[in-house]
């Protein structure tokens, strides 16, 4: 039996959190959730090093079908926890999401959707994060997401080398692009402006600004905003190593 971890950011009450679940057992799969308690979107990469990170186990009642942990930690955490800890051995497949909310060019590197299915692939496993491109996703969008995952599901061999990024569009012309490549433009142009969000004591603000729709059709912002479903593999890589040979004569010539 084919065993898949499901992870978020949005936290273990989300919507799609259930969705993904019913999915995988409906499919036969063994399914694992271990999931932050509280939403920890916009994390990315961090995790928890100055305090312990406390785990609840089988929440909800879902003690028959499969177990559940609540983590009061970040979605790396999550993974960490579930691969370290909590599993008895790595999952065949870890999928992140089903997250509300695009996670496309630039803000990818923002995302705990992403991030917790990088964690996963750094270690070998095939991994998948998934998006819709809706603050409060209607149940229209998860049944679309759903179908994208089985359709993909059907075709993909499970590779371990890279993480598939995919993203759902609110209007939907009902097909998959082709494989998409991370817009290079910023998603939202700032104008420097605050505004106030809040009428608390506390002074709550929020950056104004325009989000740019002219992106290239074969970019990941491109394809959702044509409606069509993106898929952009993705993988962790720090190293600009186009680079290496100019940084490195203009190294040496400044020490000439």
């Amino acid at each position: 039996m084919k065993h898949v971890l499901i992870v978020n950011d949005d936290g273990i009450h989300s919507q799609g959190i259930h969705v993904l679940s019913e999915y995988f057992l409906e499919k036969g799969w063994q399914v694992s959730v271990v999931a932050p308690a509280e939403n920890q979107s916009g994390k990315a990469f961090s995790i928890t090093i100055a305090e312990p990170v406390k785990v609840t186990v089988n929440i909800d009642g879902h003690t028959k079908d499969f177990k559940r942990w609540a983590v009061h930690g970040t979605p790396v955490d999550c993974v960490k926890l579930a691969l370290y800890e909590l599993l008895p051995s790595y999952p065949n497949l870890v999928v992140s999401g089903i997250n509300a909310g695009a996670n496309t060019g630039f803000n990818i590197q923002y995302s705990g959707t992403v991030s917790a299915a990088l964690e996963a692939q750094a270690h070998g496993i095939p991994s998948i994060a998934l998006s819709i491109d809706d603050y409060s996703p209607k149940e229209i969008h998860y049944e679309r997401s759903v179908a994208a995952l089985d359709w993909i599901l059907g075709h993909w061999d499970l590779d371990n080398q890279f993480v598939l990024n995919i993203n759902i569009p609110t209007t939907s012309v009902g097909e998959i692009s082709d494989i998409s490549r991370i817009t290079k433009r910023l998603i939202h142009s700032p104008n420097g402006q605050y505004r106030e969000v809040s009428d608390s004591s506390h002074q709550l603000c929020e950056v104004e600004g325009t989000f740019k729709v002219d992106h290239p059709e074969d970019t990941d912002v491109g394809a959702v905003s044509r409606g069509f479903v993106s898929i952009t593999p993705i993988k962790l890589s720090f190293d600009a190593h186009q680079g290496h040979e100019e940084l490195r004569q203009s190294l040496q010539k400044n020490n000439e």
